[in-house]
């Protein structure tokens, strides 16, 4: 099977996966909308003796889940003796303790969907110092399972709240300042707006005693409960269907307008003949891949990386690993083993430019495995003389088409934007809404993942196309008997080249290891290709970087106003 065909392939699936995926989405939105917290609300009345009673209100939106049965609430530092209240009007409220810190809240026997209130009522102790100076509350914490919508914390204190301090983020992150608003003496409140995993924490210096602590008079409105379905499902089919209708006829334009030009006649005038001698049409790989005969040698015209480039029509890894390989058969660099770690060693260390220069700078070798900062830029800088390559190599009718990518991209992410922002959960959605948003989707993912196809390729490169794909198939192919007529020939480290930068290097690979001729024979030849085979994953490595080892897990009490208390509170919950 071609390069192309197998690209076609997997542009082809993938489509296919995110058709699906805009269908869903629209299920989600309409059908399956995801769980979160509509709103939190939690207030925090501490009292003179340094206890605090908690009260929060969590509307949990369950959307349509069909087997959920209710919350939970994961509170750090919470005994059952503890609870005063748990409470909802819609849902089954019953609860039960799990654990130290878990409160699971609902009936194992019914289940619930939609929007509901639940309540809790308990009291803490650690929210306050021992020595009654200050206080840090957690007032979400950072392991909820859910997003949370809007959130608004409030502290009642019966003493002056003085340098009062917000701070909110994800547990990993460095924390962000959020703004307080004091309502009045001793009374702070905070909201915010879309936490995904994020906690929150208001910190305070006590100051002088009030006369009476504040109060909150009345909770939030309730959510309405429940959900309309209507039609919602048939949509998100109509969704499906027309993201698959906009890729397929974008992709059908693109095929067209794609097809390569070739010297008519039979295989042999495509591959071989004379642009003079013969006319030229225009034809598809598909077309072209029934002419191709197996060929036992590569093409004279081209290195084995500009083959690959040729057959994919783009760089790859694979290409550059060739162009490598090359450059070790050709004698400018060595490829060995030290120590069970791959070495590169600069056969030409003279030389005053180029990518190897860039590589190796003033070095004598390179040891692959850990990052290298000088063979990264140098690998970089040989991805840009590559595709200058293909640019510049006159294989190509019409090879920029980059535009039209750029295009897709747009075109789709504007269709998804179009889909998420659908009215769909508050409100009917009208059909040409979501026909016109997943339509253009689809043709966007269409433009996106087949532009390629426009990179038409001229008489010349479908020509020597025909010849690499025809080795293609023989290095496919091949059997033990195969690479030890290849080694007799002297062509062993050529061929696995060729097998790297075609991507058949496991086939041929094995077709290696299936000969004991090769070992034993070929010692040299089998330890380059080994080298080349097996230690391409040191290559990654070498390009790559270390993660950064810092732990950035914040505790919220290390901003606190007096020092290292880290105050109570925290934790998180879902559902069940």
């Amino acid at each position: 099977m071609s390069s192309v065909i197998k690209r076609r392939q997997k542009a082809n699936r993938f489509c296919f996966a995110a058709a699906c995926f805009a269908g869903l989405v629209v299920a989600a939105a309409i059908y399956f909308s995801p769980e979160k917290i509509d709103f939190f609300w939690a207030t925090a009345e501490i009292d003179t003796g340094g206890s605090a009673r908690i009260t929060e209100v969590i509307d949990y939106d369950f959307a349509y889940k069909p087997d959920k049965h209710g919350i939970y609430r994961d509170i750090p530092d919470l005994v059952e003796s503890s609870i005063i209240e748990v409470s909802s009007p819609s849902a089954p409220d019953q609860y039960e303790m799990r654990g130290n810190e878990r409160i699971r809240i609902g009936s194992p026997y019914q289940t619930v969907s939609g929007n509901h209130r639940y309540r809790i009522v308990y009291d803490l102790e650690t929210l306050v110092s021992e020595d009654l100076t200050q206080t840090a509350w957690n007032g979400v914490g950072f392991w909820w399972n859910v997003p949370i919508q809007k959130a608004e914390l409030n502290i009642l204190s019966p003493f002056e709240l003085l340098d009062p301090q917000c701070r909110y983020g994800s547990r990993w992150d460095s924390p962000k300042e959020c703004e307080i608003l004091e309502i009045q003496p001793g009374h702070l409140k905070v909201k915010l707006n879309q936490l995904d995993k994020e906690g929150v924490t208001i910190t305070a210096l006590f100051g002088d005693s009030l006369a009476s602590a504040p109060e909150i008079s009345g909770l939030p409105s309730a959510p309405n409960s429940g959900n309309d379905f209507g039609n919602l499902l048939f949509l998100a089919f109509v969704g499906l269907a027309a993201t698959l209708f906009g890729v397929l006829m974008v992709v059908l334009i693109l095929k067209y307008f794609g097809r390569d030009k070739v010297r008519s006649g039979g295989a042999v005038d495509a591959a071989f003949g004379a642009e003079t001698e013969t006319l030229i049409r225009r034809a598809d790989v598909d077309e072209l891949s029934d002419q191709i005969a197996t060929s036992f040698t590569p093409p004279k015209e081209i290195d084995a990386y500009q083959g690959g480039i040729l057959l994919t029509e783009r760089v790859t890894e694979d290409h550059k690993t060739a162009w490598l390989l090359e450059r070790a058969i050709s004698g400018e660099i060595k490829i060995t083993e030290d120590e069970s770690k791959t070495v590169l060693i600069d056969q030409l260390p003279l030389r005053d430019s180029g990518v190897l220069k860039t590589m190796f700078g003033n070095r004598e070798k390179i040891t692959l495995g850990s990052f290298d900062s000088q063979f990264a830029e140098g690998w970089e800088k040989l991805e840009k003389e590559l595709n200058s390559w293909q640019e510049e190599s006159e294989l190509w009718a019409n090879y920029r088409t980059q535009w039209v990518r750029f295009l897709g991209w747009v075109v789709a992410v504007l269709g998804l934007v179009f889909i998420i922002s659908l009215p769909i959960i508050f409100g009917s959605v009208a059909f040409y809404k979501v026909l016109i948003s997943t339509f253009l989707y689809g043709a966007g993912l269409g433009m996106a993942y087949r532009y390629w196809e426009l990179a038409v390729r001229n008489p010349q490169g479908t020509g020597l196309w025909i010849q690499v794909e025809g080795f293609r198939k023989f290095l496919h192919e091949s059997e033990a008997k195969h690479v030890e007529a290849a080694a007799d020939q002297g062509r062993l480290r050529e061929y696995s080249a060729w097998a790297v930068a075609l991507g058949e290097s496991d086939q041929w690979n094995d077709a290696i290891s299936q000969s004991g001729k090769i070992k034993e024979n070929y010692v040299d030849d089998y330890i380059f290709v080994d080298q080349a085979f097996n230690n391409r994953h040191r290559m990654t490595s070498t390009l790559s970087r270390p993660k950064s080892s810092s732990n950035n897990d914040w505790d919220f009490g290390d901003f606190s106003s007096g020092g290292s208390f880290s105050g109570g509170g925290g934790g998180g919950g879902g559902s069940w």
